[in-house]
C-alpha cells in the first residue's frame, strides 16, 4: 500500500505542469535564478504519510517568476513586495485513477533568499486506489 502512494506522490510530482504568465518581463529586465528545495507531504486517506524533497529553479525576469523542477514549470507574476501566488489544476492518470486538482506554490522573494508553501489536494475518480492525494509543504531558495 505504501507503494501506491509512493508512486502517486511522484505522479503529483511529475504531473504539476503547463501554466503560463507574461507580464513585466520586457527587453532589458534583469534575469536572476535561485536554487532551492521543496519538503513535501504527500497524505492520502488509508495510507502512510510520505514525505518527499523537491529541488527547483525560480527564475525571475523582471516580474515574471517560473519555477521549474526540471519537468515541469509554474508561471505566473511575481507583484511588487516579492510576493507571489501560482495555482493550476494538474492532470495525471495512473491505471484505472484520474486524478485531477488544484497545486498552489506561494511565497515570497526579497533580495537573494525566497521561501514559502507548496500545497493543494487531487482527487480520484470513484473506484480509484485512492480518493484523494494532498500536498502540504514549504520551499527555500538562495539566489545563484
Amino acid at each position: 500500500m505504501k507503494n501506491l502512494l509512493i508512486v502517486l506522490s511522484s505522479l503529483i510530482l511529475v504531473a504539476c505542469g503547463g501554466g503560463s504568465g507574461s507580464s513585466g518581463g520586457g527587453a532589458g529586465a534583469q534575469t536572476v535564478v535561485f536554487s532551492g528545495t521543496a519538503v513535501i507531504t504527500f497524505s492520502a486517506p488509508g495510507f502512510e504519510d510520505e514525505t518527499d524533497t523537491l529541488a527547483f529553479t525560480i527564475t525571475l525576469t523582471g516580474s515574471n517568476i517560473e519555477i521549474d523542477n526540471g519537468v515541469n514549470t509554474w508561471s505566473g507574476t511575481l507583484n511588487p513586495g516579492g510576493g507571489f501566488s501560482i495555482s493550476q489544476v494538474i492532470a495525471f492518470a495512473p491505471p484505472n485513477d484520474g486524478c485531477t486538482g488544484p497545486i498552489t506554490w506561494t511565497g515570497t522573494i526579497t533580495g537573494s533568499t525566497g521561501s514559502g508553501t507548496v500545497s493543494g489536494t487531487v482527487t480520484c475518480l470513484p473506484g480509484s486506489a485512492v480518493e484523494s492525494i494532498t500536498t502540504d509543504g514549504t520551499w527555500t531558495a538562495v539566489s545563484t
